[in-house]
């Protein structure tokens, strides 16, 4: 099993802590969440309703668009997300986000 100094180190994006509220849109539903990390290449968020079986998401911060993404682990109440689209594009709408929030 990875340790967690691994698993930093394998990562591409630096990731930014945080604690945000947000929704993830799943199944055509919405669904509250609480953003722990996020960088351009996923997201760590907190979540009060289990997501088994779906793997498709899309982490809505704020009025933007959804973030679309999957998700690739799961740990109790918490689920690492990661993102589906180009790094720069979800960088830049980051940085709208960090500006307007």
């Amino acid at each position: 099993m990875p340790t967690t100094q691994r698993i930093a180190d394998q990562r591409h994006f630096r990731r930014a802590q945080m604690s945000l509220v947000g929704m993830l849109a799943a199944g055509g539903r919405k669904l509250p969440c609480q953003i722990r990390d996020v960088s351009a290449g996923g997201a760590r968020v907190d979540v009060e309703t289990a997501f088994d079986g779906i793997e498709a998401v899309g982490l809505c911060i704020g009025a933007f668009d959804p973030i679309p993404g999957d998700i690739v682990w799961r740990r109790d109440s918490t689920i690492g997300i990661q993102f589906s689209g180009n790094a720069d594009d979800v960088a830049e709408t980051l940085a709208g986000i960090v500006v307007y929030t």
